[in-house]
């Protein structure tokens, strides 16, 4: 699985993204301001202690670690990691998070069930 993430705009909190799965754009990203590092890094599966259950982990990010794929409506939900959802509601909110985190969950497991190695990458396209 290839995730792209182009960063889209950026306010002094977050960052909002648009997000693509195998070259198709399926979700809206919501990230902490600060994420603004670019490049491609590997995407495994994870048990997160914080959510007590596996998520995708993005790994190798110099200076930043433990950053997860999880549900969230506004940056204060990230806890430092990426959040998708269907729906872009403001600079600062993304709406319908749960169904879209549950939709690329089952297809990011399934992938890496299947074998396939998965990244993300990163690109900061705002002005």
């Amino acid at each position: 699985m290839k995730v792209l993430v182009n960063r889209l705009a950026k306010t002094a909190d977050d960052l909002i993204c648009a997000v693509e799965v195998n070259g198709r754009l399926q979700y809206y990203g919501l990230q902490p301001a600060a994420f603004t590092f670019e490049g491609t890094f590997p995407l495994t599966r994870y048990f997160s202690p914080a959510h007590g259950f596996n998520v995708p982990l993005i790994n190798d990010v110099p200076g930043h670690e433990d950053i997860e794929i999880h549900i969230v409506n506004t940056v204060a939900d990230t806890r430092g990691c990426l959040g998708i959802a269907d729906n872009i509601v403001s600079l600062e909110f993304i709406a319908n998070s749960a169904a879209a985190v549950h939709e690329f969950y089952a297809a990011f497991f399934a992938a890496v069930d299947a074998g396939e190695e998965s990244s993300i990458t990163f690109k900061n396209v705002f002005q």
